[in-house]
C-alpha cells in the first residue's frame, strides 16, 4: 500500500476520537452506577435520584455502543480506494465554515475537558 494519503485513511486515522468519547462515556456510566450505591433509595428522593442516575447510565452506555462500532467503521476504511474530488467544492465559504465549526467544537470540548480533569485531579488529591 502506497503512502499516499486517501480519505480513507483520514477516517481511520481520525477513528481514535469516537473510541476515546466511548471510552469516556463509559466510564461516566461507571461512575452513575457507582454514585447510585451511595443512595438512600427508602426516600423518594433517593428513590428518583436513582431513577435518573439508572436511566443516564443506560444511555451512556447506548452511546459509547454506538461510539464504538463508529469507530470501528471509521478504522475499517482505510483502504477505501480514493474517488476524484472537486477540490473547488472543498474551497467554499460553506466548506471552509464547517471546517472551523469543527475547530471550533473541538477546542471548546478539549477546555471543558482540561477544566473537568483540573476539577476531577483536586477532588482525588
Amino acid at each position: 500500500m502506497s503512502d499516499e494519503q486517501t480519505c480513507g485513511k483520514g477516517l481511520s486515522e481520525h477513528a481514535r476520537l469516537p473510541a476515546k468519547f466511548a471510552a469516556v462515556a463509559t466510564a461516566v456510566a461507571g461512575m452513575l452506577d457507582q454514585h447510585r450505591t451511595s443512595l438512600d433509595v427508602t426516600e423518594s428522593s433517593g428513590r428518583a435520584e436513582d431513577d435518573a442516575y439508572r436511566t443516564l447510565a443506560h444511555d451512556f452506555r447506548a452511546i459509547a455502543a454506538m461510539l464504538e462500532a463508529t469507530a470501528g467503521r471509521m478504522a475499517g476504511y482505510r483502504d477505501l480506494p480514493m474517488a476524484g474530488h472537486d477540490e473547488a467544492a472543498l474551497s467554499t465559504a460553506e466548506a471552509v465554515g464547517v471546517f472551523k465549526a469543527l475547530v471550533s467544537a473541538e477546542r471548546d470540548l478539549l477546555q471543558q475537558l482540561q477544566d473537568s480533569v483540573e476539577m476531577y485531579e483536586a477532588m482525588l488529591g
